[in-house]
């Protein structure tokens, strides 16, 4: 459950009504009315999400439109930014874009307990609806859960796919080799880029690092539900940890959990998540949940001080909910870093 400290307020959100849900130094701002996307998350009041600042307040109609094929052909893929959910997997969406009601759709917001839950249409291409419940657990950690229940007559068989785009400059570190990680070809430099932008850091750990202008996609499959990404500010490191449940030998679209997205032409770098492929029987539902934290850190630590960082002020017992066995095992002792008191440690241009 959220923290009882935690104030939720209708407001505008980036240009679209929305609500705030505060616990400083954390501010979350959820926009139901654009694909039920998380579009503002700052800490301290720094923004940390990338948003289409030129779209602010705009909606895409297709409230009356017959053949939403033919309208996604026709005003192109949609980027609006934040945090948002897909089905995976890509090859199986219409004209090769998101699925209109789950970017664009109006969702139907609730305040449902502890937190804000946000509803969709059913989606005319996937037969799917979508249930998003936003929570904000403490001054430093949120949980996002997202449901694909089935609406249709017939089995669909679809994946949970989360994307959240984060400002520029950012890496990601995840818990495997760098053999595990492969480039997507087809996705603008990758395959030259992999050699100078993916590298061991040791202990199991790879790190991908990728530079404004640079196009690039990578994805894994991993054995731990971690990962971590890494924003350099002035004078600070933004370090965010998300947690999830994997499956050991599930069935995962694009044969990866965890995929990076850095864009070339904007500046976002898109952290990416899967849950395995589920076929759905018609009424049946599943869901997906990640728990985020947040930490501003003093300065510019190297990234193996904070790894060790993470090992140090990370709860071992939260962390088994979700898997068995410790977050990080280094066999090192964990380094103090100086954190901010207060504060908690935890993707695509238009194709």
């Amino acid at each position: 459950m959220c923290s009882e400290q935690a104030g939720f307020r209708p407001g505008v959100v980036r240009g679209w009504p929305g609500f705030w849900i505060e616990q400083p130094p954390l501010r979350l701002g959820v926009v139901p009315e654009v694909g039920g996307r998380i579009l503002s998350l700052q800490l301290d009041g720094e923004e940390l999400l990338f948003a289409r600042d030129e779209r602010a307040g705009q909606h895409v109609d297709i409230d009356s439109v017959p053949d939403l094929a033919a309208r996604k052909r026709e005003i192109g893929w949609c980027l609006w930014g934040g945090n948002k959910v897909w089905p995976a997997p890509q090859s199986a969406w219409v004209a090769q874009m998101p699925p209109l009601e789950m970017e664009s759709g109006r969702f139907a917001a609730t305040v449902a307990g502890a937190g804000i839950e946000m509803t969709s249409r059913i989606c005319q291409e996937t037969g799917l609806s979508v249930m998003r419940r936003i929570e904000v657990l403490s001054a430093e950690e949120l949980r996002v859960t997202s449901t694909f229940t089935n609406r249709s007559k017939k089995v669909q068989n679809w994946g949970i796919w989360d994307v959240t785009q984060w400002l520029q400059p950012a890496e990601v570190l995840w818990p495997c080799s760098t053999d595990c990680v492969r480039a997507y070809a087809n996705e603008g430099q990758s395959a030259r880029l992999i050699s100078s932008r993916l590298h061991p850091l040791g202990f199991g750990w790879a790190q991908i690092s990728a530079l404004p202008g640079e196009e690039l996609k990578f994805g894994a499959l991993i054995d731990r539900g971690l990962t971590v990404a890494v924003l350099p500010r002035a004078g600070h490191t933004i370090v965010l940890t998300s947690r999830f449940e994997v499956v050991s030998g599930g069935d995962y679209a694009h044969d990866a959990m965890v995929e990076v997205y850095n864009s070339g032409t904007m500046p976002y770098l898109e952290v990416e998540f899967h849950a395995p492929l589920k076929p759905l029987e018609p009424g049946e539902s599943v869901s997906f949940a990640q728990q985020w934290t947040v930490r501003s850190i003093d300065g510019a630590p190297e990234t193996g001080e904070l790894l060790d960082a993470i090992v140090g002020h990370m709860e071992l017992a939260s962390d088994r909910e979700l898997h068995a066995g410790s977050i990080l095992q280094t066999g090192r002792a964990a380094r103090e870093l100086p954190v901010k008191r207060n504060e908690g440690l935890a993707t695509r241009a238009a194709r």
